[in-house]
């Protein structure tokens, strides 16, 4: 049985601990197996945290899996158990922010340019998890934010925006940029739509500089710097396109069958 507060992904950062319960999100199974037990855990005592990191190793059990249908039923769990923390804990961020997420990764899988029409509900959803706390997960809100306003086409088919995005990759600066590595793959990818790909290479360079503060960002660091890779990839051999390749829609499987990469900050 499995002790699960052992596993707050939102616990300091510690190289050992991150090690140990890495082992339980390695594989899809696994992952799931600890969503399950968290939720199952919120529903019976009607602990919020459970259910809060239920949401949060829901996204590691996404990343296990091959784009494809499996993702997409593991995106409706993850959006069924966020609308209800959103209805049980009205005064808490998790449940929008996390609503969103879920919504945002279906479009991903679907295509961009295919979900248009999730848009208003994806925002809505930010919005409301801004309203609560915007500073939820190191400001992840406005990454969240930034990430859309880039990736998306311009009006009039969509609502697309790179200086919108940069505006609130901007805002997010102060707490994302020292601690958060997905920050700085979203930078660069503003960057190579703004500035070209010397400038978008050299803001990954950021990276080297990011010391997570807790269990979750050591998580993010680890795979903004797999994703770095894959990143410089696709703009190396020129098949990079903002539409159809996203970092997300690499499954972590061969990442995480790999030692932790963990940096010499984290002890």
């Amino acid at each position: 049985m499995l002790e699960l507060d052992q596993y707050d992904p939102l616990a300091p950062a510690s190289r050992s601990h991150y090690e140990y319960i890495r082992r339980w999100f390695e594989t899809p199974t696994d992952a799931e197996h600890l969503v399950r037990a968290l939720w199952q855990s919120y529903s019976d005592s009607g602990r919020f945290d459970h259910g809060h990191w239920a949401l949060m190793y829901s996204q590691l059990w996404w990343q296990g899996l091959p784009a494809g249908e499996q993702r997409l039923r593991v995106s409706r769990i993850g959006r069924a158990m966020a609308l209800k923390l959103m209805q049980a804990h009205p005064e808490h961020a998790a449940g929008p922010f996390w609503s969103a997420a879920f919504l945002g990764f279906d479009a991903l899988v679907r295509g961009v340019l295919d979900s248009l029409n999730m848009i208003p509900e994806f925002f809505k959803l930010l919005d409301e998890a801004e309203r609560r706390d915007p500073e939820y997960l190191l400001g992840t809100v406005w990454l969240a934010k930034a990430k859309a306003y880039i990736k998306l086409p311009p009006f009039p088919m969509s609502i697309g925006s790179v200086k919108k995005g940069v505006a609130y990759l901007e805002k997010a600066r102060p707490l994302q940029e020292p601690a958060y590595g997905l920050w700085h793959i979203t930078r660069a990818e503003a960057e190579l739509a703004t500035s070209g790909e010397a400038a978008a290479l050299k803001a990954l360079d950021g990276l080297s500089n990011v010391c997570p503060p807790d269990m979750q960002s050591i998580y993010t660091y680890e795979i903004s710097a797999w994703f770095a890779g894959k990143f410089r990839n696709v703009v190396a051999n020129g098949t990079y396109n903002k539409y159809t390749w996203d970092p997300m829609l690499e499954s972590a499987l061969p990442l995480l069958s790999q030692p932790a990469n963990i940096p010499a900050c984290v002890r």
